[in-house]
């Protein structure tokens, strides 16, 4: 019995640190809303590659990613952003190829992709509900256990 008091504490641990993230996440991007609040129109130039290493249970796998980049103009100036939403291939067509960027009319090269910002949000902020939801629902059941409800 005491596991489902200990599930349900981690959960809410596990929420809390949701919550954390996403806090950290969103003032970020509030941040970066605040400055950047000039717009220009952009067009796709090229592909970034990264690798990003996961390993579960075995030996690290490397997952490839391609992150569009966009350029944009401003006083005649040739500037560059990179997209935080990769893809799986460096396919043109899965991409859209004019973007509207949002820069920072005092430091040029400070911007985003309007579709990036805030784009991960829903899933952190479903993440901590359902953490939160489990881990109550534990411990709940855990005292219901102790007490003997029927």
């Amino acid at each position: 019995m005491i596991l489902i008091l200990i599930e349900g504490i981690i959960s809410c641990l596990i929420s809390l640190g949701l919550r954390f993230l996403y806090t950290s996440t969103v003032k970020y991007d509030s941040d970066m809303k605040k400055r950047c609040i000039a717009t220009a129109n952009s067009t796709f130039v090229a592909f970034a590659k990264k690798e990003i290493r996961s390993h579960f249970d075995g030996p690290p796998i490397y997952n490839k990613y391609f992150f569009p980049i966009y350029e944009y103009y401003v006083n005649g100036n040739r500037y560059e952003v990179q997209s935080s939403n990769g893809i799986g291939k460096d396919d043109e067509s899965l991409i859209e190829k004019n973007k509207l960027v949002y820069y920072n009319p005092n430091k040029y090269e400070e911007s985003f992709v309007k579709e990036d910002i805030s784009e991960g949000f829903k899933t952190i902020k479903m993440l901590e509900i359902i953490f939160f939801a489990l881990g109550l629902f534990f411990i709940i059941l855990y005292f219901l256990l102790i007490f003997g409800v029927n």
